[in-house]
């Protein structure tokens, strides 16, 4: 690349010269015949014209090549700012996925944690099931047993009360029995006290003949 802008610096100078001699040629020029010197003026405005035509070329490609490397220039800019532009991406795809990751572990390790939690629950759950169902029969027996006694307690104080009615019943005619025997034994005392001829033991017999 230096070489070749070395060696069309060079050409330039010999190009820029070469006009300058094709200039002062024609100018001090001696006179010649007409013809010769007409034919020379010619030649060396050709090679003039020649000359600022490769120059313009020379220029026109210097131009070109310099607008290739700027847009070289340019691109490899851009190429760079990409591959940073890139480069970030990816290290922030690279931070998102652990942060994925980081989250996932985090959400399957409390469900791991909410699975034990609920399988201790249902252990739980059954023991209590388990627990009020023997629970429950205990207390159906109590019932059961309670509602047996119950029912020998109120046979049994219905025939206590059929023995208290009896037992009244009994008490009653031996009360009026009683009676009887005070009335009797009283009357027997008015009769002897009154009459002074039967003796006490008499009417006592009396009274216990009517027991």
């Amino acid at each position: 690349m230096l070489r070749e802008e070395e060696h069309e610096d060079k050409f330039e100078a010999a190009a820029s010269a070469g006009v300058a001699v094709t200039t002062t040629a024609t100018e001090t020029a001696p006179e010649t015949a007409p013809g010769t010197a007409s034919e020379l003026s010619a030649e060396l405005s050709a090679t003039r014209a020649q000359l600022l035509e490769l120059q313009a070329t020379r220029r026109a490609e210097q131009v070109a090549r310099a607008e290739r490397e700027c847009e070289s220039a340019v691109l490899s800019a851009t190429v760079a700012g990409l591959a940073a532009e890139l480069a970030d991406a990816l290290a922030t795809a690279r931070q998102g996925k652990a942060d994925a990751e980081a989250a996932l572990n985090t959400a399957r390790t409390q469900l791991e944690v909410a699975q034990a939690a609920l399988a201790a629950r249902d252990d739980a759950a059954r023991e209590l099931r388990s627990t009020c169902a023997a629970a429950l029969a205990a207390s159906a027996a109590q019932l059961a047993e309670a509602v047996a006694e119950t029912a020998r307690e109120r046979a049994r104080v219905r025939s206590l009360s059929a023995r208290l009615e009896r037992a009244s019943t009994s008490s009653e005619r031996s009360t009026r029995r009683l009676c009887e025997v005070q009335r009797t034994l009283h009357e027997a005392l008015e009769t002897a006290l009154g009459h002074g001829q039967a003796p006490l033991g008499t009417a006592l017999g009396a009274a216990g003949g009517a027991d």
